[in-house]
């Protein structure tokens, strides 16, 4: 597979699908760490809930379960030494819903009591740290060990699982709320 990469092919779908889906989760993660970053500055309290709605939405529900269900077993299926990297990537996809959890209760505390948002601040800024190292991780240890052992097959079984006109995990009603969503997150504008 790399060899058609490295010959300036363009990658799999599947993997630009992901490239791109990383992109743009980092658009959020940094709209959330501008919105949290001046502790002078009130908190864009709707706009920080369309936050987490994507966030849980689209990166808990729909992103993750691509590499899960598909991309993370045909490599450890291709790279069995991969096995430690791709169970510390599948805690951490654990581990964000359970700290999205907390963020989202800090949330709610904030809006009950505004002195609560240093602690909820302080938490998010953790938060898109953590997210963006993940990311890392992803972009750096597995994508393109994917690119190197992956069969065009396996690529192929890819890109179908990942570019389905109406997704199997969600639907693609929801694809487009998302779309949505992620525009009013990063626009100027509250959504």
């Amino acid at each position: 597979m790399t060899d058609a990469v490295q010959r300036g092919r363009t990658a799999p779908e599947a993997i630009q699908i992901l490239w791109r889906e990383h992109a743009n989760i980092s658009r959020v993660l940094t709209c959330l760490e501008d919105l949290v970053s001046d502790a002078a500055a009130p908190l864009e309290m709707d706009r920080l809930r369309a936050i987490f709605d994507y966030m849980e939405g689209f990166a808990d529900t729909l992103h993750h379960p691509k590499e899960e269900h598909y991309l993370l077993p045909a490599l450890v299926r291709r790279k069995p030494d991969l096995a430690l990297l791709v169970q510390k990537i599948q805690e951490e996809h654990d581990e964000s819903a359970a700290v999205m959890t907390d963020l989202r209760r800090s949330f709610e505390a904030c809006r009950r009591d505004p002195g609560a948002a240093p602690h909820f601040r302080a938490l998010a800024k953790d938060y898109v740290d953590f997210q963006r190292r993940h990311m890392m991780r992803e972009d750096q240890g597995l994508l393109p060990v994917a690119l190197e052992v992956l069969t065009d097959a396996d690529m192929d079984a890819l890109n179908q699982a990942f570019t389905r006109a109406e997704d199997p995990l969600i639907g693609a009603e929801h694809q487009g709320e998302f779309q949505r969503l992620f525009d009013a997150i990063v626009s100027d504008s509250p959504p």
